[in-house]
């Protein structure tokens, strides 16, 4: 696969033997929770498949994958066949959030410092102008991973320490064992003297 490509949602299956297609793997439709969703479904391959691409540290191919689950995940609500409830909501949010919170890494590993910066802010707060609470759906410690990437893409991208150091607490307050997060304020807190 080339760099940056995308994956599509769509597989070749092989005909029967009568020459028709073999449909018993086939979405049947109907109301039915996210989870059991085609699209939902997508949107976990390209999470798996964007994680397994970082892991290999083919970071541009990564993005394709993660920004794919997103637009999926976008589409994904506004399904109508789907038997919404609170916690298949959330669970879509947070597909999304760590989508965001992925591509925050593959920016800073590419040096794409404002896309670094912008994707950990949609990790944190979504993709809604203003902000929408209800797409606040980290935990407290991938809440800290945001900030301290958006904080490493503020000092090393454009120079902000300040911006970065009001980050990094805000980081310490939601992981305060994180011997990174202490251990970056401390560096950045030095840089600005």
């Amino acid at each position: 696969m080339a760099a940056g490509s995308y994956q599509l949602g769509f597989q070749i299956t092989p005909l029967l033997e009568h020459g028709g297609l073999d449909s018993s793997g086939d979405f049947k439709g109907g109301p039915h929770p996210v989870e059991d969703d085609p699209l939902f479904r997508l949107c976990t391959e390209n999470r798996d498949g964007g994680n397994k691409l970082v892991q290999e540290g083919r970071h541009e191919e990564a993005v394709g994958r993660y920004s794919e689950l997103i637009m999926q995940s976008r589409a994904l609500e506004n399904e109508t066949d789907i038997l919404w409830t609170e916690e298949g909501r959330i669970q879509v949010r947070q597909l999304r959030a760590a989508a965001y919170l992925n591509l925050s890494l593959c920016f800073l590993k590419l040096k794409q410092w404002t896309h670094a910066v912008n994707t950990a802010t949609r990790a944190m707060q979504g993709d809604k102008d203003p902000a929408d609470p209800k797409e606040d759906v980290l935990a407290p410690e991938k809440k800290a991973k945001a900030l301290f990437r958006r904080a490493q893409a503020q000092r090393d991208g454009f120079a902000k320490m300040d911006e970065a150091v009001k980050d990094l607490k805000k980081a310490a307050e939601y992981a305060p064992e994180d011997k990174a997060v202490q251990q970056e304020l401390r560096l950045t807190m030095l840089a600005l003297k």
